[in-house]
């Protein structure tokens, strides 16, 4: 029976490296823990160069057994390279364990130059990536958000309204074939509120009244938004980039992202894509590890978790209000001593000026 149950759960959580992933290309944040089909440890690698951020990050994690706990050893004091097409190679300093970051020498990709990752553990181990070039951009001419209604039904046959916001992003057609990942993340103003505080003056720590602060939004939903002007014949086309749920009666604002990227890494965010939108019952075949471009130099057979990616990124922002959504939402009664900016962490309580120059009708 225990093993049965095991069976049935290693199943259902086999999507769970894939998960991670999916936000793992627009931000950089800790895997979730990775469960492999065969219950054994693998190494998971992410990481990516592209021609908008000198910070380059690659990240080393172990994937997990789910009959134990994981612990990341196979990523510690690692040897992690990048090499350029014209051989310049820029190191990466482990800044803490399995996480690497260029220094003092900034890397910002170069359109049409391509990339290596090289990897050295410290149990010898060495893995390369195969080569990725920085395709031409993808421009996003403009970008919309739109309310959107849907009305179900619970299990409990009750009938229910929810309220979100999709979010789009409209890219520019080329003449050239072009592979993108739309990603997008956001700030949204929030509130708290301290009823139990009457009198309290709150000094640096709280105030006695509501309080509002800007909380930092990564993409919500696990859709991978993954598109090609293959069939496209318009000048221009328009992609979802992000589901925003209606959490607060207030400002959001999003910052979409488009990544164009090559045919084997679209490919792979296929693949991926695939993996996280099918139904999975409790008798449907085990999920596949989506393999990425990695491999062990000495042990071509070894299943490498993850993908190197070097992309050409364009964006835009979209500023939105939510006032006018008719829905009901509960603001969170904090002690006198928690702020707004720690409830919602990461948060801040002016928003940063680029923000403010894109958003001028937002009030703060």
């Amino acid at each position: 029976m225990r093993s049965f149950i095991i069976s049935m759960l290693r199943s259902a959580y086999m999507q769970l490296p894939v998960l991670a992933l999916v936000f793992s290309l627009s931000c950089v944040q800790p895997f979730d823990i990775g469960i492999d089909v065969n219950g054994t440890q693998q190494l998971v690698v992410e990481g990516s160069v592209n021609d908008a951020d000198e910070v380059v990050t690659v990240r080393l994690r172990t994937s997990g057994s789910f009959e134990g706990v994981s612990v990341n050893t196979l990523g510690v004091n690692a040897q992690v390279q990048i090499v350029s097409g014209a051989d310049e190679i820029t190191h990466l300093n482990e800044i803490s364990p399995g996480l690497y970051r260029t220094d003092t020498a900034a890397l910002l990709g170069q359109v049409g130059e391509s990339y290596t990752l090289r990897i050295q553990l410290a149990n010898g181990e060495s893995y390369t990536s195969t080569m990725e070039t920085i395709p031409q951009p993808v421009n996003i001419s403009q970008g919309r958000a739109e309310a959107l209604e849907t009305r179900g039904v619970s299990d409990d046959r009750i009938p229910f309204v929810e309220y979100s916001h999709n979010v789009y992003a409209k890219l520019e057609n080329t003449s050239e074939n072009h592979f993108v990942r739309v990603t997008a993340a956001g700030w949204a103003r929030v509130q708290v509120d301290y009823p139990l505080c009457g009198g309290f003056d709150g000094g640096s720590t709280g105030p006695p009244g509501p309080q509002i602060c800007w909380s930092r939004r990564n993409p919500i939903t696990s859709q991978v938004n993954t598109v090609t002007n293959q069939a496209v014949t318009g000048s221009e086309y328009e992609v979802l980039a992000d589901n925003v749920p209606f959490d607060f009666r207030d400002a959001y604002v999003a910052d979409l992202f488009a990544n164009a990227m090559s045919p084997e890494a679209f490919a792979y965010w296929e693949l991926a894509k695939l993996q996280i939108e099918r139904a999975g019952g409790l008798f449907d075949p085990p999920f596949a590890p989506v393999v990425g471009n990695i491999r062990n130099v000495n042990d071509p057979d070894e299943v490498v978790l993850g993908y190197f990616h070097a992309y050409a990124r364009t964006s835009t922002r979209v500023c939105f209000d939510r006032a006018g959504t008719p829905a009901f939402v509960n603001i969170p009664i904090l002690d006198c001593l928690t702020t707004c900016t720690q409830f919602f962490r990461p948060a801040v309580f002016e928003l940063p000026f680029d923000l403010e120059d894109s958003c001028p009708d937002l009030e703060r």
